[in-house]
This record gives C-alpha cells, sequence and structure tokens, in this order.
C-alpha cells in the first residue's frame, strides 16, 4: 500500500516534471559571487525560519484538535527544560508519525547535535532531506536543505566512506544549488561503488532527463524499479518514454504507476496523460 508520504512524492511529480525539464542548465558551476550571494540569503533565511515557526504553520494545517493538544504539550514542556533530548525524541516521533518531515527534522537535528554520532547525523540529514522535498515555502526549503547539507557534511568528517551520506550530500547538490555537476560526481562515485543504490541511480536519472540524455536516464530508473519500485520512479519512466517517443512504454510505466497511488486526484492526472498518448 502506498504511504501518505508517497502520495505527496507523485503529488508534486506531476507540477515538477515541468519545472524540471524547463530548467537552465547553463553554468552548472556557480560563479563565486553567486556563493556569496547564496551564503547571504541563507544567513537571511535562518534568521526567520525557526523549528516553532515551522511547527506552528503545520500545526495549523492539522485536522485533529487532540494531536495538536499533545504536541503543545511537549511543546510547553521543552520550553521549560530545552535540552532535554528525550522530549525532543518525541516531538521527532511525533511528527514523524504526522508526515511532517519539515518539523520532525529539525528536532532531529536538535538530537544529532547533542549526541554528535555518525547514525544521528545521518538520520537528521535523511530527515531534512524529505522535509525540504516536501516544503513548498522557498525560506523553508532553503533553511532545511542547508542543515541537509551540513548534517551529510558532517557524517562524511566522521566516516569519510559512508555512501549513503555521499548520496545525500550529492542530492543536495543536485537539487538545491547553482552547483549540481559536483552533485553528480558525487553520485557518480557512488553508484561505481554500488551500481544498484536506489538514490543515487533515481537522481542520475533526473539529471539526465534534465539534459535530454533520455536513454541514460531510462537505464537509472529501471535499475531502481527493480530494486524499489515506486510511482515516482514509474512516472519519471514513464516521462523517459514518451520524450523518446515510445508511446506504449510511456503507457505501460504510467499505468504501472497508477498501483502505487490511492488518490483519486493524481489517478485522474495520470489517466489524462495517457489519453493524451493513445
Amino acid at each position: 500500500m502506498i504511504s501518505k508520504k508517497q502520495i505527496a512524492v507523485i503529488g508534486s511529480v506531476v507540477v515538477l516534471m515541468g519545472i524540471l525539464l524547463s530548467l537552465d542548465i547553463k553554468g552548472l558551476v556557480a560563479p563565486k559571487e553567486n556563493r556569496q550571494q547564496e551564503k547571504k540569503e541563507q544567513q537571511n533565511t535562518a534568521s526567520s525560519v525557526t523549528v516553532v515557526s515551522i511547527s506552528q504553520s503545520a500545526k495549523s494545517a492539522l485536522n485533529n484538535p487532540g494531536i495538536v493538544k499533545q504536541i503543545e504539550g511537549l511543546e510547553a514542556q521543552l520550553t521549560n527544560d530545552p535540552e532535554n533530548l528525550d522530549l525532543k525524541k518525541k516531538l521527532a516521533k511525533q511528527w514523524d508519525e504526522l508526515n511532517v518531515a519539515s518539523v520532525s527534522s529539525l528536532y532531529y537535528l536538535a538530537i544529532a547535535k547533542a549526541e554528535n554520532t555518525t547514525q544521528a547525523w545521518l538520520l537528521a540529514g535523511n530527515k531534512l532531506q524529505t522535509g525540504y522535498q516536501n516544503a513548498n515555502d522557498s525560506l523553508v526549503v532553503n533553511y532545511l536543505s542547508t542543515n541537509a547539507t551540513e548534517a551529510f557534511e558532517t557524517v562524511l568528517k566522521q566516516d569519510p566512506n559512508n555512501l549513503d551520506a555521499k548520496t545525500g550530500l550529492g542530492t543536495c547538490y543536485v537539487e538545491t544549488t547553482p552547483n549540481p555537476m559536483q552533485g553528480i560526481v558525487m553520485l557518480r562515485e557512488v553508484v561505481t561503488k554500488d551500481p544498484e543504490n536506489v538514490k543515487a541511480n533515481l537522481n542520475l536519472g533526473m539529471f539526465a532527463m534534465r539534459t535530454g540524455q533520455y536513454e541514460k536516464a531510462e537505464k537509472r530508473f529501471l535499475t531502481v524499479l527493480k530494486n524499489a519500485p515506486s510511482a515516482e520512479a514509474y512516472f519519471y519512466l514513464g516521462e523517459t518514454y514518451r520524450n523518446l517517443g515510445q508511446k506504449q512504454k510511456a503507457i505501460d510505466a504510467f499505468l504501472k504507476t497508477k498501483e502505487y497511488i490511492v488518490d483519486p486526484q493524481f489517478t485522474a492526472q495520470i489517466d489524462n496523460i495517457i489519453k493524451e498518448l493513445k
């Protein structure tokens, strides 16, 4: 059964594909002045985005007063005891169960800073990455992605051969910086050592699509689907075949996409795509 997180992902995929394929890939290496400006913007973002502000926004979107009251109770306790790791872990778990990684990830980050273990930093990086991938507010995306990058970098300082961290960091560079080639190099290093790596192959496939290398994208997505079938991977494979002019294969991939979707709105979008191909 597809999870709420997967539903959210595929719901954004249809919109993201248009953005992905329209991105200008000129100047893959950011000029020095651009990097400096980016750093200033990140500093400004850090002052306006906090776990409190993100949590407040997330709570307003919940339709369960009982859960909100429970969360606010834990938050009140943490305000009185800000170093209490047990409370932070309870809040992280609570938001995880609600599939709100934008909030849970910041508690995992606080836990990682306190425990300073490779495992804690890697968990924080992965949660932060999920958080920025599902966030809509650009300030929140910048804030979470900056912290995700730093979390993965911390893991690699402690364990330079950690492929999960290298994959996460490479994905951050590809998705959130003006220097995607730095991330591509890291992801290629990962698949050299681990050819079946799902996350690395998925991101390399997406970048191949972005650059019009659809044959390469096809191979990447097929590798992903062999190891971890998902609505997202089938959708991208369908888009790849559509761009290659292979309509029947595209239709087959989109039909497989529907098997992983339970939301009728998203199913209808896929049906419209299939209709256009016939």
